[in-house]
């Protein structure tokens, strides 16, 4: 048990700078091109990071969640990339392409958030497999 929460907390915890990484840094610049589809408006310092505070707890509950899989399954490995990749294809993968479709983001934000969850999912399955 004492290994699955080092797991989760590592997972979670690496998932925040992929966050960071692909949501946040890459292509920063391309988020303006249509700042009428973000919530906050610049400067808006307390709306962001309770926003980014939300962020890091739902990163506890994929990393939880992708943790507790390999661990339920038993799986080692590269079958835990393997259940990291599934994971992404059948969640965040055609929502993120399906919301581009119909929600103005330049083609660099949408690739940025898939490969995001991509990451995501990977090193949660990689503090399984090292952790657990």
């Amino acid at each position: 048990m004492l290994r699955t929460i080092c797991a989760v907390v590592a997972g979670a915890f690496a998932a925040s700078f992929t966050d960071w990484a692909f949501m946040g840094a890459l292509w920063h610049e391309h988020y303006l091109e249509f700042p009428e589809v973000w919530r906050r408006q610049a400067g808006d310092k307390a709306g962001e990071n309770k926003a980014v505070l939300w962020a890091c707890l739902l990163n506890v509950l994929c990393a939880a969640t992708v943790v507790s899989l390999c661990a339920h399954f038993m799986l080692s490995g590269v079958s835990t990339v393997k259940l990291a990749v599934a994971l992404w294809v059948a969640g965040p993968l055609p929502l993120l392409l399906g919301n581009h479709l119909f929600i103005k983001l330049h083609p660099k934000i949408t690739a940025a958030h898939c490969l995001g969850w991509l990451a995501k999912f990977l090193v949660c399955a990689a503090a399984a497999a090292l952790l657990i």
